[in-house]
């Protein structure tokens, strides 16, 4: 996830429309309205990242924030070294109140299953819509887990200590 997320820092600072950028890994970002409305205090995972990016003020560039999104993402997608971009969402910011609102469903009612379901469902018709990018759900995906069995005798035998192994 950290280099994931770096290498996404990376894309975005290499754009002369972009200043800065602060990254976030295992931790929320500082909450503002976005990252309230976002769930954003809520990615404390260690698979989950966040990364914060200020462009250069709008009187200074040509290219409106959602012209620079749409480069960003397509400079992501086509980065060999990213893995997973289906799992990138691109988010941005409001001018205030909002202008032009992000679609919101809310699935509640009967049980875990159901609520699961209906939402895999609306969220392959909403895929489906022409133009609508970084669909998300709020279900949690599964991350495999492995657990390695460290052979501590012959790790030291072949002069691996402790600390090279965690």
């Amino acid at each position: 996830t950290r280099d994931m997320a770096q290498r996404v820092t990376e894309i975005a600072l290499a754009d002369p429309q972009t200043t800065d950028a602060q990254l976030f890994v295992a931790t929320s970002p500082v909450l503002d309205f976005n990252g309230m409305f976002k769930g954003a205090h809520l990615r404390t995972a260690p698979h989950q990242a966040t990364v914060r990016v200020n462009l250069v003020p709008s009187d200074e560039r040509m290219p409106s924030s959602t012209r620079v999104v749409e480069a960003a993402r397509a400079a992501v997608r086509d980065d060999p070294t990213i893995v997973d971009f289906e799992s990138i969402r691109f988010v941005e910011d409001p001018p205030g109140p909002p202008v032009e609102a992000t679609f919101v469903a809310k699935v509640s009612g009967g049980d875990a299953h159901t609520r699961h379901e209906v939402t895999r469902a609306l969220g392959l018709v909403v895929r489906g819509i022409d133009g609508a990018v970084d669909v998300d759900t709020s279900i949690e995906r599964g991350y495999p887990r492995y657990e390695v069995a460290v052979d501590y005798v012959e790790a030291a035998a072949l002069g691996v200590s402790v600390s090279d192994i965690y």
